[in-house]
């Protein structure tokens, strides 16, 4: 099962703008409330993990145009087998 992950995706930069935010912002009463390092972290997390997701996810992709390829294959070949077969009976 594949996940969308557009709402990630999306979420990234709001929270880029939230990092610069309290990168710009020097008051002690922010910095004590949020923790800046932590979204730092969570930001580069997530773009590491989608990075990984995307690449698997093409992997995935690529694999799935091959089964399909060769099902086709197949298919054609056994439905013109089995009407030959049963147009023998």
């Amino acid at each position: 099962m594949l996940y969308d992950m557009q709402k990630v995706k999306e979420f990234l930069p709001e929270l880029r703008l939230l990092i610069h935010e309290l990168e710009q912002d020097k008051r002690l009463a922010v910095h004590s409330r949020i923790d800046q390092f932590h979204y730092m972290t969570r930001a580069e997390e997530l773009k590491i993990l989608l990075d990984q997701y995307e690449r698997e996810k093409s992997c995935l992709d690529a694999t799935a145009q091959l089964i399909l390829s060769r099902y086709d294959d197949i298919i054609k070949q056994y439905n013109k087998d089995k009407e030959w077969i049963t147009g023998m009976n």
